[in-house]
């Protein structure tokens, strides 16, 4: 072989090696992103239930019967 052409096949094979890098990374990337998105609409899914509890529990302290007061209970009508 000629010293040009193995030079040429280094240059080509390197600059292959950059780009499928370059196309790797790129892809992880994505791949990071849209994980994190699939959590942030999981954790905003749980915070939304937990609101609905406790605003059940509000409701169930409404309904509470209000105590009768000391001279109250003693009187007989």
């Amino acid at each position: 072989m000629n010293i040009t052409t193995a030079s040429t096949l280094t240059v080509t094979t390197t600059a292959m090696a950059t780009t499928n890098f370059q196309s790797r990374v790129i892809l992880q990337k994505n791949v990071s992103e849209k994980k994190k998105k699939k959590k942030k609409k999981k954790k905003k899914k749980k915070k939304k239930k937990k609101k609905k509890k406790k605003k059940k529990k509000k409701k169930k302290k409404k309904k509470k019967k209000k105590k009768k007061k000391k001279w109250e209970r003693g009187r007989r009508e």
